[in-house]
C-alpha cells in the first residue's frame, strides 16, 4: 500500500528544468597591434665600413711614408761628419761631368725638367750602344727641324728605350718616373733622337742647320763636401755677352748648388739643382 503511494508520489513529482543565470558577455573590439619598430643596423654599419676605410688609408699612407724615408736614408754610408772633397778626384770629377752643361744647351732649355734630365741621361749611352738604323715610323713634322731619310751621308743611329732607362735609374733614382719622349733641347740642332715607341727605340733625325751663338759662359767648380750619404757640388757661372747684346732673362749668373745622393744601388742620383745668387 505504501508502495503504491510512492509510486504515485513520484509520478506526481514533476522535474523542473534548472534555470542557469546567463551572465551577458560584453564582446570586446580587438585593438590594432602596435608594431615594434626593428632597431636598423645599416646606419652603424655604414658608419663603421667608412671608418675602417679612413683607417687602412691612415695606415697605407703611413706604411709608403715609412718605406719612402728608409729608402732615402738607409744608404751604404752611415757617416754624417761633413767632409770637403778634392775638386780633382775621381768621383766629384764624374758627377760633375754628368751635370755640366755647355752655352749652347743652356740656351737651349736652362730649366732642370723632364726634357732636360732626358737629355742628361742620353749623354751618359756610350757610342757602342747606339747601331745603325732605318727611318720606318719617323715623324719629322713632329721635331722639327730634324728629319730622317737615309742616303749616301746619313744612315741613322738608333739605340733601345732599355738603354735610356737604364741611365735615368743611374742618374735619377729608380722612382724618377721620367716620361720617355723625344731627345731634344728645344729646336736646336744639338741632338735629336726620335722615341718611336712601337718600335721600342729611339731613332736619330738629320739636322743641318747651325745657329751662331752670342753669349758665352764661364763655368768653375767651387767647391765639394760630402755629408753622410749626400754630395754637394757648388758650381760659380758667369755668362757674358757682346757690348750690343743683351743675356737673356734665363741665363742667370750666380752660383748654382747641386745635390746627390747615394742610393742603395750604389748609385749617386741628383736629387736636385738650385740657384743661388751671388748679389
Amino acid at each position: 500500500m505504501n508502495n503504491g503511494v510512492n509510486n504515485i508520489n513520484n509520478q506526481s513529482v514533476i522535474q523542473q528544468p534548472q534555470i542557469i543565470n546567463q551572465i551577458p558577455v560584453q564582446q570586446t573590439i580587438p585593438q590594432p597591434v602596435k608594431k615594434k619598430k626593428k632597431f636598423s643596423l645599416l646606419p652603424i654599419l655604414l658608419i663603421i665600413i667608412i671608418l675602417l676605410i679612413i683607417y687602412i688609408f691612415y695606415i697605407n699612407n703611413n706604411y709608403n711614408q715609412t718605406i719612402a724615408n728608409i729608402k732615402y736614408n738607409c744608404t751604404p754610408i752611415s757617416s754624417t761628419k761633413e767632409k770637403k772633397l778634392d775638386l780633382n778626384s775621381t768621383i766629384v770629377k764624374d758627377l760633375y761631368s754628368k751635370v755640366h752643361t755647355s752655352i749652347r744647351e743652356d740656351i737651349a732649355n736652362p730649366n732642370m725638367d723632364d726634357n732636360l734630365k732626358l737629355y742628361l741621361a742620353y749623354r751618359q749611352i756610350l757610342e757602342r750602344d747606339k747601331y745603325d738604323s732605318n727611318c720606318n715610323l719617323f715623324n719629322s713634322t713632329s721635331m722639327e727641324p730634324y728629319t730622317c731619310t737615309v742616303t749616301n751621308n746619313f744612315t741613322p743611329k738608333a739605340f733601345k728605350e732599355e738603354t735610356l732607362n737604364k741611365e735615368i735609374v743611374k742618374l735619377f733614382g729608380e722612382n724618377a718616373n721620367i716620361p720617355l719622349d723625344n731627345i731634344q733641347l728645344s729646336n736646336s740642332c744639338i741632338v735629336g733622337y726620335q722615341y718611336i715607341k712601337e718600335r721600342g727605340e729611339f731613332v736619330e733625325g738629320y739636322c743641318n742647320q747651325q745657329n751662331a751663338i752670342l753669349f758665352k759662359a764661364d763655368k768653375s767648380l767651387k767647391s765639394a763636401t760630402s755629408n753622410g750619404n749626400t754630395i754637394i757640388l757648388l758650381e760659380n757661372v758667369k755668362y757674358k755677352a757682346s757690348e750690343k747684346q743683351n743675356i737673356p732673362e734665363t741665363l742667370k749668373s750666380g752660383t748654382y748648388k747641386y745635390v746627390f745622393r747615394l742610393d742603395m744601388n750604389y748609385n749617386y742620383i741628383l736629387v736636385s739643382k738650385e740657384y743661388q745668387s751671388n748679389y
